[in-house]
């Protein structure tokens, strides 16, 4: 939405170039403090991903993250398999920076009952 509400069914996009990528909000539940995403690079890859965050402390929790890959090319199919192992630990730690460093920044809020 143009008012940056989050909300299921939402769209937006990110990357430029080759990577451009689509995604749309599924599914959105803040009680369980999950979401799930489907993605869509096109001519490269179509994903689905899901997070959850599951408290672990007080006003702490831990990201369970999951994704199902489907390549839409042989580049696709490169990439993906190129998605395992180091390389996604590594992906993963740089969204933890990322959202670190956004808690640092952004006002405090907290979501959904028992947040």
């Amino acid at each position: 939405p143009a008012n940056g509400e989050t909300v299921e069914g939402m769209v937006f996009q990110t990357g430029e170039g080759p990577e451009l990528t689509y995604w749309t909000m599924m599914d959105f539940d803040i009680v369980r403090h999950r979401v799930r995403y489907s993605r869509v690079t096109p001519g490269s890859r179509s994903t689905v991903v899901e997070v959850t965050c599951v408290p672990s402390g007080d006003h702490q929790c831990h990201a369970e993250v999951g994704y199902a890959l489907t390549g839409l090319s042989e580049e696709g199919n490169a990439l993906i398999e190129g998605f395992v192992g180091d390389a996604y630990v590594a992906m993963i730690d740089s969204w933890r920076e990322k959202i670190l460093d956004y808690l640092e920044r952004a006002p405090r809020t907290v979501f959904g009952p028992g947040a």
